[in-house]
This record gives structure tokens, sequence and C-alpha cells, in this order.
């Protein structure tokens, strides 16, 4: 009887932790992630309002002097890969931290339209088609005497959160495998 009821209590165990460790792993992988994409949008999303709020840029948006900015933008990347545009008001990135845009052949984004981002500051996907793989994008608009002038745009690679994600995940999985060692030791 004594060995059934430690069999019984056993195979709990086990099954309680494989339970465990899938749902700190499922859910734990949401939070994370949710956590994360919120913590990095609120970044972006400042680092976007103070350089649209900068006199330099508000200023020279439509002047030939954005090449002067284009060194400031990449000072202001919080995280690396994160790309930063200045978009007109036609909807054309002038400048980006990338060299491949230049305030001389200004590229269209195709259907750009801030008003149908709603109350929302921020977007994932591919940012009107341009790029091919998903981004976290937030926008910040540029003003002058109370007539926007342009965005900024700032883009974060959603690759580089997941993998942020995992790595974190990682250390709550094994604190929950040692955890749970350490309990079976105890129960031992």
């Amino acid at each position: 009887m004594k060995k059934k009821l430690t069999t019984v209590f056993f195979t709990a165990y086990i099954l309680l932790g494989v339970l465990g460790f899938l749902l700190v792993t499922y859910v734990g992988s949401h939070l994370l992630e949710n956590r994360l994409e919120k913590s990095i949008r609120a970044d972006m999303y400042q680092t976007a309002h103070r350089i649209a709020e900068n006199n330099l840029v508000s200023h020279n948006i439509t002047s030939a002097n954005m090449e002067s900015i284009r060194s400031n933008l990449s000072l202001a990347a919080n995280y690396p890969d994160t790309i930063i545009w200045i978009i007109n008001s036609n909807g054309q990135i002038i400048l980006s931290t990338r060299k491949d845009i230049s305030p001389d052949h200004p590229i269209d984004l195709d259907g750009f339209d801030p008003a149908s981002w709603g109350s929302n500051y921020y977007q994932i996907g591919d940012f009107y088609g341009y790029f091919h793989d998903s981004r976290l994008s937030t926008i910040a608009p540029i003003t002058e005497h109370l007539n926007i002038r342009g965005y900024v745009a700032v883009h974060y690679l959603m690759s580089d959160l997941y993998q942020s994600r995992s790595s974190l995940l990682w250390i709550i999985q094994l604190l929950f495998v040692i955890t749970y060692l350490m309990t079976a030791v105890l129960f031992l």
C-alpha cells in the first residue's frame, strides 16, 4: 500500500512538474513578449518624440541641411539595428540612419496615412510594404506653429525582440527546473 501511494505521489509530482514547465514556458513567453514590446515601444516613442521636438529637425525638414541631422539620428537610436526615418508631409522618406536614403532622392511610402493609426503610436509589420521582415514601428509628428511638417519614424527588428524574449525565458525555465529539483530532493 505504501509503495503504491509513493508511486502515485511520484507520478503526480512528475506530471505537475511537466505541466508547470509547460505553463511557465507558454504563459511566460507571452508575458515576456508583451512586456518587452511595451517597454521597447515606449522607449522608441520617446526617442521619436524627442527628435520631432528638436528645433534643428522641425526647422530644416524641407531644407538641404537635413544631411547634417543624420549623424544625430544615429546617436538617438537606443537599440541595435534600430532605423530612424524623417518622413515629410507628402509621405516620402527624406532621411534615414541608413546611408541608402538621402534627401536628394526621397522614397515614396505607398499608402502612408498616419491618421489611419488612430490613437496608436506604434504598429507591428512591414511598414507600408517597405520592409521584408516584421518591425515594431513608432511615429511622432514633427510640428511647427501647430502645423504638421512631417514625421519621425523609428523601426525596431521584431526578431531582436524575440531573441531577447528567448534569452529571458531560458533563465526563467532554468530557475523553474532548479526549484523543481530542489523540491524533489526535499520530498525524498
